[in-house]
């Protein structure tokens, strides 16, 4: 086996030869766009990750470019250490045209945010476009929290999870996953962001897909000697089994096939302005 040293010494000259390759096909652009969100990795560290979008050949690329870590989230912040991720590729600062990131208004403020940032460092003539997705998030999430019927039951996606999320009851549900699907990975329960809707279609297709699992596991701890514990699981039992609940987690299902597929043809490297 490859020690850890020589691995991370693989990862960084293959990191470096895709991105002289990009540098090579976006220096020769006309123009160009930057990319860039705010990401967390799974120590929790805040990242600015960044893209690079430009025509090679006639043919739009979009290319990764890096992630940086970031110490604190303020619009200074992060036009720096953009800056920094850019500085490799020795670009033209006038022929970047666009700089697409979400609506927050750290990155979109028209005076102090990244975008006006960016154009007071030298990229004035790039142009801040709204993500169309981040911007289609907002707007189903900001729908679904409102409607009563469907804030009850996103609540109880929340609350369900939390309860599986604890290490003896999360061991039962994998336990229970085992029993009953032999040979079949056991699946996690998904996470969402209350602000990032499309997080939920994952949340939601795996608790369909692990429903009796769930139900059988909170039927164990419906049992279970600590007072609190069998309560909490009980209640949750009986939200889970109404058929009010049941209904909208099969209709949010089907719901997600349609959302899903406007999200991700907004987010095709081939799409454009006019056809968003």
């Amino acid at each position: 086996m490859l020690s850890p040293d020589i691995q991370n010494d693989l990862f960084t000259s293959l990191a470096s030869v895709l991105l002289d390759y990009v540098k090579s096909e976006v220096e020769i652009a006309s123009c160009y766009a930057i990319l860039a969100d705010e990401v967390k990795d799974a120590s929790k560290k805040e990242l600015l990750g960044a893209s690079l979008r430009y025509i090679h050949k006639g043919n739009v690329r979009e290319r990764a470019i890096g992630f940086i870590e970031l110490k604190d989230m303020d619009a200074g912040t992060i036009s720096e250490k953009l800056i920094e991720l850019l500085k490799p590729f020795e670009l033209d600062p006038l022929k970047c045209v666009g700089q697409g990131y979400d609506g927050a208004s750290v990155m979109s403020g028209i005076h102090g945010g990244v975008q006006a940032r960016m154009k007071g460092a030298g990229y004035r003539n790039a142009t801040y476009v709204y993500c169309a997705s981040h911007r289609l998030n907002l707007v189903l999430a900001a729908t679904a929290e409102g409607h009563p019927l469907m804030k009850s039951f996103l609540d109880i996606l929340d609350l369900t999870y939390s309860f599986m999320n604890g290490t003896k009851r999360h061991a039962v549900f994998i336990d229970v996953q085992d029993e009953r699907y032999p040979n079949v990975q056991a699946l996690e329960l998904a996470r969402s962001c209350s602000t990032r809707w499309f997080s939920r279609s994952l949340e939601v297709e795996r608790f369909l897909r692990r429903f009796d699992c769930i139900l059988d596991t909170l039927s164990i701890f419906g049992n279970d000697d600590d007072a609190d514990t069998s309560l909490a699981a009980k209640s949750l039992l009986g939200s889970l089994q109404t058929k009010k609940f049941m209904t909208i987690l099969v209709y949010f299902g089907r719901l997600y096939d349609y959302s899903d597929f406007c999200a991700k043809a907004f987010q095709k490297s081939t799409a454009t302005v006019s056809s968003v």
